[in-house]
């Protein structure tokens, strides 16, 4: 009897390890698959123009994402814009 207590032992370690393995290895295709999502966002680009008919002293600049931005002085460059907070994406002003 001791035998088989311990050959089931065995079976039942081989199978939670490869239960292991199959949920670390969902895990890690699940974390691999959300830094190519987030790499992806990063890298997406939010085209802003400038608004010539705007009439103020202000630079009005239509965004990409269907916003409007406002610059007291200069533009998105003169401003150091980097990335949009309205939708989180890398500005290229045009």
């Amino acid at each position: 009897m001791s035998d088989w207590n311990e050959t089931h032992r065995e079976t039942l370690k081989r199978r939670a390890d490869v239960a292991t393995a199959t949920a670390l290895g969902v895990a890690i295709d699940a974390a691999l698959k959300e830094v190519d999502r987030l790499t992806k966002e990063r890298d997406a680009v939010c085209d802003w123009t400038r608004d010539e008919s705007f009439l103020d002293e202000r630079d009005k600049w239509d965004t990409a994402c269907a916003r409007a931005f406002t610059f007291i002085d200069g533009g998105p460059r003169e401003n150091n814009y980097t990335f949009y907070p309205g939708c989180g994406r890398k500005v290229r002003a045009r």
